[in-house]
């Protein structure tokens, strides 16, 4: 049950960030510089030295990291920013125009006695999640974030105090502990991924069965497509925003499966689901192509086990025709 922030809370979260903004981070920091606030166990970046979006956003723990690492190696998993961003979970603050807020987001400003005016002057704050529109920052949410620019704060003053030499472009990331008060750096690994594949190890019964298909199809390209599509439910604390996991035949065209998720099963969840339905319905295919290194890390067990043959190719021209279609059907 999502619960709305009090105007207090809010109020707390604005000053801090208001704090931030007078020590103006991204004159010092590219937003490829890490922030890691070891005692809360996130990872911030700080945007604006190139002038145009200035924010901090916030991902917390390795798995949020991990997030962040999507988006600085996109190209070379060859994941679409499309995908990247929508596989983004972090809560950001951002210093924009008016014409970028909700009217929700004006009608706090203006509760708290805020007026801002001016090009990127207006302070937002937006909370990203997999398989979620983009949404305001409920009650929990806030308080992180104000939790969270605080230790941030108290960093860039020692930061700014003792001038310590992080190397960022060899990949260093600034380490900081507010209960030692202490600075460090640390190498990062952007490439240096947490995403399990498709679990069935441990479902013997199923393994069995999926063993037991015999290999009736030539070859399938499979794909997860980022639906950016607005999905408003009451059962749900935002609105969600669904992927849709989809199978094609190479040769003939033919979708063979073409599932959207949800909340509930997430973007991996109905993609495993997705795959082995598929094979239950129509056999197993003598290999799968895929485009990048998310569905590769999906479905590299699976195939090993099943004795597919899993091959990675720079475009899926049959999975392409079919999101033309699919997008021309939806208008």
């Amino acid at each position: 049950m999502r619960k709305e922030a009090s105007n207090e809370k809010w109020k707390m979260l604005y000053e801090i960030a208001s704090e931030i903004k007078e020590m103006k981070p991204w004159e010092y920091f590219w937003d490829m510089d890490i922030i890691n606030l070891t005692d809360e166990d996130v990872y911030i970046t700080v945007l604006g030295r190139g002038g145009e979006t200035y924010g901090v956003s916030v991902y917390e723990g390795e798995k949020g990291f991990d997030k962040f690492k999507l988006l600085v190696c996109q190209q070379e998993l060859n994941i679409s920013p499309h995908m990247a961003m929508y596989m983004q979970d972090n809560l950001t603050c951002y210093w924009g125009d008016r014409e970028e807020l909700s009217k929700k987001q004006r009608d706090i400003i203006k509760e708290l006695g805020y007026k801002y005016r001016g090009k990127n002057q207006w302070l937002y704050f937006i909370s990203h999640k997999t398989d979620y529109m983009p949404y305001n920052f409920d009650s929990d949410e806030v308080g992180k974030m104000t939790k969270y620019l605080s230790g941030l704060k108290n960093a860039l003053e020692l930061y700014f105090k003792e001038r310590p030499q992080i190397d960022f472009e060899q990949d260093y990331m600034l380490c900081y502990s507010d209960k030692e008060k202490k600075i460090t750096g640390k190498k990062t690994d952007f490439f240096d991924f947490g995403f399990n594949g498709i679990q069935i190890a441990d479902n013997i019964d199923l393994l069995n069965d999926l063993k037991k298909l015999p290999k009736t199809i030539g070859t399938l390209e499979i794909d997860i497509l980022p639906m950016f599509v607005t999905i408003n439910d009451k059962s749900y604390d935002r609105p969600a925003n669904p992927s849709m996991s989809m199978i094609v035949d190479k040769k003939s065209g033919m979708v063979m499966a073409a599932a959207m998720s949800t909340p509930e099963t997430g973007i991996f969840g109905n993609f495993a689901n997705t795959i082995v339905s598929t094979f239950f319905r129509y056999g197993l295919p003598k290999r799968i192509n895929i485009c990048n290194s998310i569905t590769g890390s999906l479905l590299e067990e699976l195939c090993d086990i099943l004795g597919i043959k899993l091959g990675y190719e720079d475009e899926l021209p049959a999975i392409e025709e079919a999101e033309e279609s699919l997008m021309r059907f939806m208008g």
